[in-house]
């Protein structure tokens, strides 16, 4: 399997008040790592962001045992899965060093015109990763029926400085630290996150607000919004 291998240490900015690796903290690790196996595989700044080509992440899946904690040494592996039209499913597996799986995850990518916004053709751009059909992995889209059951909450947001990134709209870790305070603090002190499942339906550029409804159902939290929705359950 064409895969990327690496060795991590948790830092002390990556975890939470529990000394556990945050939520946030993994899906920018997730993001980073797929990024440099990427380049790796021959497909760096400038062949992408030089062009005007943007990598997105259209979904994501995680299933979590156990958090690594601050100061853990841990072993990830991320790698390409089969290219499905235009987008590219990627796996994520983060091992201690007696080699048990703590986290799995799933997410999917695909590749938008930087003016236009639009989805690209990875062939005529000739940004084709050719990874494989891995079968017993968590599907990025996951199990969750994404709409509320229960009465809701709501707040508004607006994309800013503070939260978009070099796409020019809010990073996918953003909209997770921005839900993750609306969950009770001794909720989350007592229940550790065991499943985390995102759908992004579009994007918000610098300068648009958005509503997110949330209620907490009887296995989590699930947020909902036009451009996203977010699931965290326990």
């Amino acid at each position: 399997m064409s895969g990327f291998e690496t060795d991590i240490q948790i830092r002390s900015f990556q975890v939470d008040i529990n000394q556990n690796l945050t939520i946030p903290s993994l899906l920018s690790i997730n993001q980073e790592r797929a990024i440099h196996h990427t380049e790796r595989l021959g497909y760096g700044k400038d062949k992408t962001l030089d062009k005007g080509y943007l990598w997105v992440i259209a979904a994501q899946h995680f299933e979590i045992d156990t958090l690594p904690v601050y100061g853990q040494d841990v072993k990830l592996i991320t790698y390409p899965g089969k290219q499905r039209n235009y987008f590219l499913p990627r796996y994520l597996e983060i091992k201690d060093r007696q080699g048990n799986i703590l986290i799995r995850g799933s997410t999917i990518w695909t590749r938008i015109n930087k003016r236009s916004r639009k989805i690209l053709n990875p062939e005529k751009i000739g940004i084709l990763i050719e990874g494989e059909e891995v079968k017993n992995r968590p599907s990025p889209f996951g199990r969750h029926p994404f709409h509320l059951t229960l009465p809701d909450r709501k707040f508004i947001r607006k994309a800013d400085y503070r939260n978009c990134d070099l796409n020019g709209h809010i990073n996918n870790t953003k909209y997770v630290e921005e839900c993750r305070k609306r969950i009770p603090k001794e909720y989350l002190k007592k229940h550790p996150v065991k499943v985390i499942e995102a759908k992004y339906n579009q994007e918000v550029r610098y300068g648009f607000g958005f509503i997110v409804h949330h209620a907490k159902e009887k296995s989590g939290y699930l947020f909902s919004s036009v451009p996203f929705t977010l699931f965290f359950g326990f």
